[in-house]
């Protein structure tokens, strides 16, 4: 009976500790595994940008644009490509016509890729009003600028999908805590309810009435 009950006290603790763990630590690790998604969706367009930037190095415009040449390749890339020359203006663009696009110099993303980084930005596309992550680099010896848009949907889509993976292991910790409970509980039912002297008779032991 007395090993019953300290199983009883190890379980409660253990639950009321695994709350505690969860309400402290839950946000903190999907937060921490979002930020690390970000991170590792930013380092693939990051890397598929600075591919691109080589690549139409050697690349020349027909018509005075680059617009066709970033539709060909935003169909192998399955992402929007554009090409900014320094002055900010659109000289290429998969998605919408070169001509009919602002000027981006004060674009964030493509200033910094200006100055040599690696420009970064997340915000809603004023073209196509759809949240992109872009990133820009800056071609290694045209005066021009290779920015890749990624839709942001795609980025909340994994985020989402990879909370509800976690959310699922951190909530099905306290169910099989509640089962492993159920089970003690029973038990500890059980043996109170048990007849002594039937566990007595039961064991083996001789009734003093048998003697």
């Amino acid at each position: 009976m007395g090993r019953l009950h300290v199983l009883w006290k190890l379980y409660i603790a253990y639950t009321c500790a695994l709350l505690v763990a969860m309400s402290l630590g839950g946000w903190a690790v999907t937060d921490l595994a979002g930020r690390t998604l970000r991170r590792q969706l930013l380092d693939d367009t990051t890397r598929l940008a600075r591919i691109l930037a080589e690549r139409l190095e050697a690349e020349e415009p027909l018509a005075g644009t680059y617009d066709n040449v970033c539709v060909r390749l935003s169909r192998l890339a399955g992402m929007r490509i554009s090409i900014i020359r320094e002055d900010g203006k659109v000289m290429g663009d998969s998605h919408t016509p070169s001509s009919l696009m602002a000027n981006h110099a004060g674009r964030p993303e493509f200033v910094q890729a200006r100055e040599g980084r690696v420009g970064v930005a997340w915000r809603t596309s004023a073209t196509l009003n759809e949240p992109f992550l872009y990133v820009a680099v800056r071609m290694p010896e045209k005066p021009l600028v290779v920015r890749v848009a990624r839709v942001g949907e795609e980025v909340r889509r994994g985020e989402r999908n990879l909370t509800a993976l976690l959310s699922l292991g951190l909530y099905l910790a306290p169910a099989l805590a509640a089962v492993a409970g159920l089970y003690v509980t029973r038990v500890l039912r059980a043996e109170k309810e048990e007849d002594p002297w039937k566990r007595w008779t039961g064991s083996g032991g001789i009734s003093p009435f048998q003697e």
